[in-house]
């Protein structure tokens, strides 16, 4: 369970530091997963960790604001769990 807590902790402070850095922007800056370490500075990989830290990540517009929904199992035996 505490590595379940770990990947909710990250993709929600990942999501908070996105939505304060680039919240009144009109885009982020877009990144190119496919570079070599050399090429690239880890800046921009947020949003890339959020959803390699959750089951389901969605984002919608409602009434003006947004709205970022995270799912992350929490069942024992998560395979996924086991491996962080």
């Amino acid at each position: 369970m505490q590595h379940v807590a770990y990947r909710v902790n990250l993709a929600i402070d990942e999501i908070l530091t996105n939505t304060i850095s680039y919240g009144y922007l009109a885009l982020a800056p877009e990144r190119d997963l496919e570079a070599s370490l050399e090429d690239t500075t880890f800046a921009g990989l947020g949003l890339f960790l959020v959803h390699q830290m959750m089951d389901s990540v969605e984002y919608r517009r409602e009434e003006g604001c947004n709205v970022v929904t995270l799912i992350k199992s929490t069942a024992q035996g998560d395979d996924d769990a086991a491996t962080c």
